[in-house]
């Protein structure tokens, strides 16, 4: 399974904090893979707001918590915040493209099913919150990269319309390595992987 390394600026922008905005942010990847790897992290003097984004109500300080037994880092689960949103509804995201705003630096994480890749890339774009050619902007994007050659393309394309491919990382399981990714937007990158290598 790849392994994400995070390394967040200390001082960016107005705010200085780094907003990681995980799509599907209740599923299985969040809790055993993603939230894990970032355990420590307001520990270390890096600033992170996690932002958990999905289709469900969460109870009151259900994700919280779900942020507090994943990532043992009571600092960084006080400050997580949710927003209930429909994928496929732009308007849905208003109150989550508020609370980002324009200052700082922000990490779209696509932990989702494949299926809904399209229409959040799609809502990012309309509501400019992808921002293309600002590197403070990033996408990650989880999982089989499409389910064939022809929706791998697709996507690609969609992705490439709405952030240049320095701001594009790409996560796939199935690869015999292990790839290690600097996601957040440090501006740098690790060597074992190439932005579009793992687009198959």
């Amino acid at each position: 399974m790849p392994r994400i390394i995070w390394t967040v600026p200390n001082s960016i922008g107005a705010s200085g904090t780094t907003d990681i905005v995980i799509f599907g942010a209740s599923g299985d990847l969040t809790r055993n893979k993603i939230l894990p790897a970032l355990r420590g992290v307001a520990a270390g003097g890096q600033r992170v707001r996690l932002i958990g984004a999905g289709r469900s109500e969460q109870p009151d300080g259900g994700w919280q918590k779900l942020v507090a037994d994943a990532t043992g880092d009571g600092e960084l689960a006080e400050g997580a915040l949710w927003y209930r949103l429909d994928y496929d509804s732009p308007e849905t995201y208003a109150a989550l493209s508020k609370e980002i705003g324009d200052d700082g630096p922000v990490v779209f994480y696509l932990a989702t099913p494949p299926v809904a890749f399209d229409p959040i890339v799609q809502s990012l774009a309309s509501l400019g919150l992808s921002r293309k050619g600002d590197h403070w902007r990033r996408v990650v994007v989880e999982k089989p990269f499409g389910s064939d050659y022809r929706s791998a393309r697709r996507l690609n394309h969609l992705l490439t319309d709405s952030f240049e491919e320095n701001q594009v990382y790409r996560i796939d399981h199935y690869l015999p390595r292990t790839p290690c990714r600097t996601c957040s937007p440090t501006g740098t990158r690790t060597r074992s992987s190439s932005p579009t290598g793992t687009a198959r």
